[in-house]
């Protein structure tokens, strides 16, 4: 029987997505009869993808500004990070604890300079999902740069995070592309990106795996003390933004409903969260209490991509807000575009340019018996392509 490693970006990364699909995954996998396990990889002692310097002649000067400019926002982000140390400690104990129930990974954790000890004890690796590809996440190691040639690699479900990357990153990532088996991502503009670089059709876009998963995620949902299903209004944001927030904040209040925020998810203090403090779901939000706050909300509010997701796989009324460009390599709303699309659902989505009322698209019915018929068909395809590829290499 082969034995499979994957290789994404749950290591001491305290985001709902990236943990819940890592969990996904793994059952998915060992439900194909495989024996799987989760890597625990220590990205921090990964280079990250630098692109060059412009002008030469002032790359020193740019290093230094960078170096300075990071290290002020380092100390900024942990004196802000202590007013709400208590918080932090309390969201990182929950994720721990439902890593540690819920998904197999290795005891050791493995650097830059120990990850190719894994080569001997694996016969397969995949990397995914989750932004494994991405200029800002991905490293060397998420292309799986350290497995050898004789070994199978396969890329599931993998996001670039963006809508277009530069020529530098194009040359990166095509070195390490060229190497895989299988490639297969999560959007459509990431399918175009790749196809474009290797100059031929080589990618399949297959469901991020918390949309493979069916067995019933209820059975993980935990409540949230003093919380009444189906009385609150949910909010879950991961925009820099604040115009997208306060547009689905001021939609909230005219619900007449509680607002509920689930605040620190970039682990660390946030202004926007702290104006409206008593709207805090306090005590820690883990993955089980982040499923249950979806699943048993009236209505969700998100910008979110795994925040539409639950949305959708627990039928639930929602809305999704557009984020507004974050970085140099474009929009991080193709994956959400995607998603909406392939089932309809497109006319949940917020920007400025809407001409109907936010109240007026929520208050639209889903046909979730046709949104699950259309799930269904998609997940036979990629599940059949996932079997195959672990089938064959």
């Amino acid at each position: 029987m082969k034995k499979i490693a994957i290789i994404t970006l749950f290591y001491h990364n305290y985001n709902y997505g990236g943990v819940l699909q890592a969990y996904a995954l793994q059952k998915e996998i060992e439900k194909l009869g495989y024996n799987c396990d989760v890597i625990s990889m220590n990205r921090q002692t990964m280079k990250m993808f630098v692109p060059e310097a412009k002008n030469k002649n002032n790359s020193y000067k740019n290093n230094f500004i960078t170096f300075l400019t990071s290290l002020k926002n380092r100390i900024k982000n942990k004196l802000n990070s202590l007013l709400c140390i208590n918080e932090l400690q309390k969201k990182i104990k929950k994720f721990d604890s439902f890593i540690e129930k819920n998904i197999r990974k290795t005891d050791i954790v493995y650097t830059s300079d120990t990850i190719s000890q894994l080569i001997d004890k694996y016969d397969l690796f995949i990397t995914g999902s989750d932004q494994v590809f991405s200029p800002v996440s991905g490293r060397a190691e998420t292309f799986l740069s350290f497995v050898p040639d004789e070994k199978g690699k396969i890329s599931y479900a993998a996001s670039i995070g963006a809508d277009s990357i530069t020529d530098e990153y194009s040359r990166f990532m095509k070195s390490f592309l060229k190497r895989f088996d299988v490639v297969s991502v999560r959007e459509k503009g990431a399918k175009t990106i790749i196809d474009n670089l290797m100059g031929k059709d080589i990618c399949k876009v297959v469901l991020d795996p918390t949309l493979l998963y069916q067995e019933s995620w209820t059975n993980l949902a935990f409540p949230v003390n003093g919380i009444t299903a189906e009385s609150y209004v949910l909010l879950y944001f991961l925009g820099e933004s604040d115009n997208e927030w306060n547009r689905a904040y001021s939609y909230a209040k005219t619900t007449g409903l509680k607002i509920l925020n689930i605040p620190y998810n970039k682990m660390q203090y946030n202004k926007r969260d702290y104006r409206h403090k008593q709207n805090f779901v306090c005590g820690g939000v883990g993955p089980e209490e982040f499923l249950w706050l979806i699943q048993n909300a009236a209505i969700v509010l998100t910008d979110s991509f795994h925040g539409t997701v639950f949305s959708v796989l627990f039928h639930k009324k929602f809305l999704v807000y557009l984020r507004e460009s974050e970085n140099e390599n474009g929009s991080m709303n193709g994956r959400m575009k995607d998603f909406l699309s392939s089932l309809s659902l497109e006319d949940r989505m917020i920007n400025q340019n809407n001409k109907k009322s936010q109240s007026e698209t929520a208050d639209k019915q889903i046909d979730f018996e046709t949104i699950d018929k259309k799930l269904d068909i998609l997940r036979a395809d990629s599940i059949k392509f996932l079997e195959r590829a672990l089938y064959e290499y």
